[in-house]
């Protein structure tokens, strides 16, 4: 996957959103405060953490009781999967996109459920199953979060 990028709704403590809160002015989120997201999801280790990059390009806008990350690196998609994989006390849920076709949709919803699926446009790998992937992704997040943040939908294209 070449550039991925994308919109997750994110649920944590409000002094973790708080840290990650940025907009297009600043340089991204800097790497204490993703490691902070991730020890308190308790991911364990993430491997590109152990590089202590600068920041992850992006804007994170906090609204109602979540943040919303618009990311568009790559670096955001070892940290999601790590949160999809090992994280607890969050919620995430959003798809992001290769430059090339990859999608990835993420969940880890407030009821414990996970879902993590990936269409690939240029593998051509679940290409076919994309809607039944879409309906399954909409069913597992809350109406609450659907309402308020509609911008996390899939787009026509």
């Amino acid at each position: 996957m070449s550039e991925a990028s994308g919109l997750l709704v994110l649920k944590a403590s409000d002094e973790i959103m708080d840290l990650l809160v940025c907009d297009e002015d600043d340089d991204g989120v800097h790497y204490r405060d993703v490691k902070a997201l991730c020890d308190y999801a308790e991911t364990g280790p993430v491997g590109m953490l152990s590089h202590k990059f600068y920041s992850l390009a992006c804007t994170v806008e906090k609204r109602k009781e979540y943040i919303v990350v618009d990311a568009w690196v790559d670096g955001w998609l070892e940290i999601f999967q790590a949160i999809h994989s090992k994280g607890n006390n969050i919620e995430m849920y959003g798809i992001l996109e290769g430059e090339y076709g990859p999608k990835i949709y993420f969940i880890v919803n407030r009821d414990g459920g996970r879902y993590i699926e990936h269409v690939n446009y240029e593998g051509n790998v679940n290409v076919d199953a994309e809607p039944d992937i879409e309906k399954k992704w909409l069913s597992m997040i809350p109406e609450d979060v659907l309402r308020d943040f509609p911008e996390i939908l899939p787009q026509e294209d």
